[in-house]
């Protein structure tokens, strides 16, 4: 590919993710840094408009609060797959540097999968696991790293860079302590997702409860509450973040040892796309239903088949998690007039709707 190819289709993907992103829905600081690329090149407001009337295609779909947490997910992990692109020469980080992709997955084919069509982008997952010696289990995000010291008496990780999502093996007598920067994340048996930023660390529960202390004096970062059991109003205790909620710490704030930082309830899409990197992902832009069946298929033992021809030129825009494969076919009966018929363990077969 040459490298005026190449430039054409850099803007053709940042097009995208941006389109992606204004369906969703643009922070302020979204909306200026948007305005700030637009005004780059003419060219950049040529194809946004180009790949955005592409894209109204999905409004054929029912409304689905998973797919718009995917595609925010995408914007994410498609541009640190050019910033990885790019650092092979200049060793440049990406805009969005939270995870890198590209790097390795864990679907395993026997033989190298065919090409895909040219509007069909796949961002692998870029996920790997670590099986911890208690059985406990790290899944690290892209070149995410931790250290580990296990004693008789407690397991610790240190996170050193990155993220990293660590499912607990319960053991009451037996503390397990996640250390990211200046603060430390206590669990005894549940799961959750510690990201480690320049300005600050996020923990988000996915299972079970944490609390979330200063490492300089042990004080917990969380504000208080009600003792278990017990109604608001009655005695508070030592913070806890449960599952469903997040705290961002910011680094500068864990030096005043008095600061708390503040909890928020994080709604399911939420927490699929915090986590979205775990899963490859599927990327349409107006790709017949044949070839979405055929790149669905590559990723999962339950086989698509398409029953009807008629429904070979369905055109499908949208962002999918290669193994949601329940989820696909549930949009596809609510919004494109399609009815899906298990056949078997193996085979669902799509048929045009009566």
């Amino acid at each position: 590919m040459t490298r005026l190819a190449e430039h054409f289709r850099d803007i053709s993907q940042e097009a995208a993710e941006w389109v992606i992103r204004c369906d969703r829905g643009l922070s302020v600081e979204e909306k200026i840094a948007f305005e700030v690329w637009s005004e780059t090149d003419p060219k950049h407001r040529a194809e946004f408009a180009r790949v955005a009337s592409s894209w109204k295609s999905l409004d054929r779909l029912a409304p689905s609060p998973n797919l718009s947490a995917e595609a925010d997910a995408i914007v994410f992990r498609a541009r640190v797959r050019r910033a990885r692109r790019h650092r092979i020469t200049v060793m440049a980080g990406g805009l969005l540097a939270t995870a890198a992709v590209l790097a390795f997955g864990y679907f395993t084919l026997v033989r190298p999968p065919p090409p895909v069509a040219e509007n069909i982008q796949v961002i692998a997952c870029t996920s790997h696991e670590v099986s911890l010696p208690d059985g406990s289990v790290a899944t690290l995000n892209g070149d995410s790293r931790i250290e580990i010291d296990y004693t008789p008496s407690e397991r610790r990780i240190r996170l050193v860079q990155g993220e990293a999502h660590f499912k607990v093996v319960k053991d009451p007598d037996r503390p397990f302590y996640v250390t990211a920067g200046p603060l430390t994340v206590r669990a005894v048996g549940t799961a959750f997702n510690v990201r480690m930023g320049a300005a600050a660390v996020e923990v988000l529960v996915t299972e079970g409860k944490v609390r979330v202390n200063n490492n300089a004096d042990g004080s917990s970062l969380l504000p208080p509450t009600p003792a278990h059991d017990e109604p608001v109003g009655s005695t508070l205790t030592e913070g806890v973040l449960i599952a469903g909620q997040r705290v961002v710490v910011e680094l500068a704030a864990v030096v005043d040892v008095c600061a708390q930082a503040r909890v928020a309830t994080v709604a399911p899409a939420e927490v699929e796309r915090s986590l979205a990197w775990q899963s490859t992902q599927l990327v349409f832009n107006d790709t017949p239903l044949n070839e979405v069946v055929t790149a669905f298929n590559r990723y999962n033992q339950r086989q698509l088949i398409v029953g009807d021809n008629q429904l070979n030129s369905r055109k499908i825009t949208g962002v999918f998690r290669a193994d949601n494969l329940d989820g696909f076919t549930r949009l596809l009966e609510a919004g494109v007039d399609v009815k899906a018929e298990p056949h078997g363990d193996r085979e669902t077969v799509l048929r045009a709707g009566r």
